[in-house]
């Protein structure tokens, strides 16, 4: 069992992420971290757009941008622990998507 977890809490004492981390412990598999934190995402631009049209096009999928979408795929369990802040998820988990 593959199991990714996708972790968008930045505060060190996080609560969101103690919880999340008390269902990996329950969990049984391949544990994945994204940190999100640490993680340099950037948004796409249209020159990037632009890239990424042509390598789907030519069904290249080895280039970097292509990361996180493959992890995606080759897994059985997503896990995303975000806090939620002001009626909103960190901006720093909107920008992986």
């Amino acid at each position: 069992m593959n199991i990714l977890y996708i972790n968008a809490c930045v505060r060190k004492d996080s609560r969101t992420n103690e919880l999340a981390q008390h269902v990996l412990n329950k969990l049984q598999g391949n544990i994945e971290e994204i940190n999100l934190d640490s993680e340099k995402i950037t948004p796409l631009y249209n020159n990037q757009l632009e890239l990424r049209d042509s390598l789907i096009k030519d069904k290249d999928y080895n280039h970097p941008m292509f990361k996180y979408a493959k992890q995606f795929a080759n897994t059985d369990i997503i896990l995303i622990s975000a806090p939620y802040w002001d009626l909103s998820f960190p901006a720093i988990l909107k920008k992986l998507y």
